[in-house]
């Protein structure tokens, strides 16, 4: 929360507003909310096991799941009474208003699904709460039609650990609706800025091949992916370098928008689409079915799309090399 996020960057995020005290909602916002806070003042208590997923050995809270049960600690979420509300299997029902005189569709006022994920599953209170890696692949799971998805930075590997992670999460669920969901369209729209790695676009270029290659197989898939980089105006001028002085302010010039919205939901978050958003960050993502709230997120990723800004990926290689 600085001026810069405001005026500078490109975000989403969700405002609710005039919650009666006995929501459901604002008590489960309020819970992860004390789990942060319990979070930042507990003693540094951590516990190693070695990951069959990731093939690595990996340091994680005392309490995780991860850990053997004997070799776990108390889970101090579930002690002081902040499991979730609300989770995957058993969403809260929620009350929504939505205010627009362009709306004809008259569903303006109605309860709809809603639950609040949160990373790492840590802060779940032993995953009564949603984590948030899986809320996105529920997410892309649910379409039937289409998945528009916007991130900063998407990558189906670690970017920040100090040896590689394969995480196909994601990359495994966008394929799978291709190659086996008749029609379906998957469109990611990922920010280029001047911190991107270039490995990002090399991991967007393969996983292009990955869904194109089920249109050449003898039963031929009919889901298409395509991916377009954006890039805000000045993206290039934000750190001095030898040849350009910059123009604007330092880590600006972003779309940093995160979320995923589909013909059936909508999901809202906080963290780039990478292994250590999810593992070893804090991060939560609003999760809803609500069909004003999805409409919304589509026009505003519409726009973005449409917009010159927008540039298909194998142009945007092309021109670099």
């Amino acid at each position: 929360m600085d001026w810069k996020s405001l005026a500078q960057v490109m975000e989403v995020g969700v405002l609710m507003r005039d919650l009666p005290a006995d929501s459901a909602v604002l008590q489960d916002v309020q819970r992860l909310f004390e789990t942060w806070w319990s979070f930042a003042d507990l003693a540094v208590k951590t516990g190693t096991y070695f990951s069959d997923k990731f093939q690595q050995q990996l340091q994680v809270p005392a309490w995780s799941l991860h850990l053997p049960e004997e070799k776990r600690a108390e889970d101090p979420f579930v002690k002081q009474g902040l499991t979730a509300l609300g989770n995957i299997s058993q969403q809260m029902q929620t009350p929504f208003s939505y205010l627009d005189a362009n709306d004809s569709d008259g569903d303006t006022s109605a309860a709809a699904q809603m639950f609040i994920a949160a990373a790492p599953l840590e802060a779940t209170a032993a995953h009564s709460r949603a984590f948030d890696e899986d809320a996105l692949v529920y997410t892309i799971r649910s379409a039937k039609s289409f998945v528009s998805l916007s991130v900063m930075d998407f990558a189906p590997f670690s970017m920040y650990t100090p040896g590689p992670i394969h995480w196909p999460a994601l990359t495994d669920a966008l394929l799978a609706g291709v190659y086996s969901k008749p029609g379906l369209r998957v469109r990611l729209l990922i920010s280029q800025w001047q911190h991107t790695s270039p490995q990002i676009l090399e991991a967007l270029t393969t996983l292009q091949e990955q869904a194109d290659l089920c249109q050449h197989m003898r039963a031929r898939c009919s889901g298409r992916l395509e991916i377009k980089i954006f890039r805000v105006p000045g993206w290039q001028n934000t750190t001095s370098s030898a040849g350009a002085k910059d123009l604007w302010p330092s880590y600006t010039r972003v779309n940093h928008a995160k979320y995923i919205v589909t013909d059936t939901r909508a999901n809202i978050g906080t963290s780039n689409m990478e292994w250590g958003y999810f593992y070893t960050t804090a991060g939560i993502s609003v999760n809803t079915n609500h069909k004003p709230t999805r409409r919304t997120l589509e026009k505003i990723f519409e726009r973005n799309w449409n917009s010159s800004y927008a540039k298909p990926l194998g142009d945007v290689i092309v021109n670099m090399f």
